[in-house]
């Protein structure tokens, strides 16, 4: 099997700023040996208000400049940084474990490197996910072993299948 190697940035620890990358992952977004899950459980979003026929949130960054989120994947309420400099959702083992994915051994192909030294990562695709009333379906996202990141990230493959995002004072501002 081909193996890509994706380079994750040393300093996972969260920076001052939200321009700090959290996690920099150079990567496609190959289908094949994807896990997926359905959603178990309906879930409610907030309401946002439409601009032209779209769905519109503004977040605020917390007072370090990091924005972060509850989103809702396949059902459950998960806590997540937005990282731009992510190239894929990112989750932890454990919060994969508590969405139902069952992830064994032979899951972790893609190889990763850390500042704690190379492992594996397991490419998989959320059936669902909202972030307000924003919206989607079937997203790449990514599985690290353990809680190597310390927390989950919404990186560009959700980002980067909005209409637009858009950083300033002091808010994101997310359009589908």
């Amino acid at each position: 099997m081909l193996m890509r190697v994706v380079i994750l940035e040393a300093g996972i620890a969260l920076a001052a700023t939200l321009g700090t990358n959290f996690l920099a992952l150079s990567t496609g977004s190959e289908r094949a040996g994807v896990a997926s899950v359905e959603p178990t459980r309906s879930s409610q979003s907030q309401a946002t208000a439409p601009e032209s026929g779209s769905r519109q949130i503004a977040l605020r960054a917390d007072p370090s400049g990091h924005v972060i989120v509850d989103s809702v994947i396949n059902g459950m309420t998960v806590q997540m940084v937005v990282d731009t400099g992510a190239s894929w959702v990112t989750l932890s083992e454990e919060t994969a474990r508590r969405l139902g994915f069952r992830l064994g051994p032979s899951n972790f192909t893609i190889l990763v490197s850390t500042a704690n030294g190379v492992t594996g990562a397991a490419p998989i695709a959320l059936a669902d996910i909202k972030v307000g009333g924003i919206h989607l379906r079937n997203v790449d996202a990514m599985v690290v072993p353990g809680n190597a990141l310390g927390v989950d990230l919404l990186g560009m493959s959700f980002l980067n299948r909005l209409t637009k995002f858009q950083l300033g004072g002091g808010q994101l501002v997310l359009v589908q």
